[in-house]
């Protein structure tokens, strides 16, 4: 008869696995209950085999918790954060360049930050791991090491995320995206609700203090503005209030961005030509200088709520030619 081992479950132990359930049924709570079930039938199993499971190393535990609080730094949430997949060569990274200690505040890995925090915006709006994650990340470990893998982890040479040569490989495979016209106008239909806003808003608006919490995704010209009393009230004709109801317009990251506190604050329910005009001469600067810091148009003719079309067309091409240097360098 096989010997048995009496399994002892600590509450810490039991309220991360609780926690970690939470944070996939945010996304999906039958994965969450799937993965939840698994776990407990590896933990019973531990009665039979105890030694089935190695145990993680802190230092490999101390870099996952370090990425995790990194990209919440980056502003990223159980919710915006659409591929959990996409932290694995983050914390690949982190974990054999041994970075977990100061991957989130020391001043001379401010650029390394920065590149990470490009790179996952940029797999996450590409949805470079929606489906065979398996396969790209196995093939992703070629940017770290070339065609060996074992020690050394990561090449001599590789000094920095190395970015770049994931893009690589990612496009050998076939998963990265021709930034087509198309796909550039799909991602600027993105509504305010859908998880990728975030991921768009964020590339588009790099400076803001994310991980602080200073960032807040608003309305530019506001959404109470484009009910059908308000329109009529506005004077909007019958011939062109199809368009300002339309979602795809008012709704969509043409009429979105990111705001600091101060902005958002100031901006409530303002129309956005007198907002702007008033930003401008807060933070002492010209209002050109202002629509071009928030990729707005330059004329501010474009900015009257009468110009609704043009703003949006407009906008099409700013954020369009924005987004394609992004996502093609």
């Amino acid at each position: 008869m096989p010997r048995h081992y009496h399994v002892v479950l600590l509450p810490e132990a039991e309220s991360e696995a609780l926690a970690a359930a939470q944070y996939i049924a945010h996304d999906s709570p039958r994965n969450a209950a799937g993965w939840y079930a698994g776990l407990e039938k590896a933990i019973n199993s531990l009665e039979l085999f105890p030694h089935r499971c190695a145990i993680a190393p802190d230092r490999i535990r101390a870099s996952i918790l370090a990425v995790f609080g990194l990209v919440r730094d980056f502003g990223y949430n159980q919710t915006s954060l659409i591929s959990k997949n996409a932290l694995l060569p983050v914390i690949y990274w982190i974990h054999h360049r041994d970075l977990a200690e100061g991957i989130k505040s020391q001043v001379g890995l401010r650029n390394e930050r920065a590149t990470i925090r490009r790179w996952l915006h940029t797999v996450l709006l590409k949805g470079v791991f929606g489906s065979a994650a398996d396969t790209i990340l196995a093939a992703i470990r070629r940017a770290f090491v070339g065609d060996r893998f074992g020690s050394p982890f990561i090449k001599a040479e590789v000094d920095q995320f190395p970015a770049d040569a994931i893009a690589k490989v990612i496009r050998a495979q076939g998963k990265d995206p021709q930034v087509t016209e198309e796909f550039i106008d799909a991602r600027l239909s993105t509504q305010y609700e859908e998880k990728q806003a975030f991921s768009i808003l964020a590339l588009l608006s790099p400076n803001l203090d994310y991980r602080n919490g200073d960032s807040h995704k608003d309305h530019l010209h506001p959404a109470s503005a484009f009910r059908r009393k308000q329109l009529l009230g506005a004077g909007i004709s019958e011939a062109d209030i199809s368009l300002y109801e339309d979602q795809k317009n008012w709704n969509s990251i043409l009429n979105l961005s990111h705001l600091d506190s101060n902005e958002n604050k100031s901006k409530g329910d303002k129309l956005l030509a007198s907002w702007a005009s008033f930003e401008a001469t807060q933070q002492k600067i010209s209002l050109t200088k202002f629509c071009n810091d928030h990729l707005l148009p330059h004329d501010p003719a474009l900015l009257e709520f009468s110009r609704f079309r043009d703003f949006i067309s407009e906008r099409r091409r700013i954020l369009g030619e924005r987004l394609r240097e992004l996502l093609s360098a």
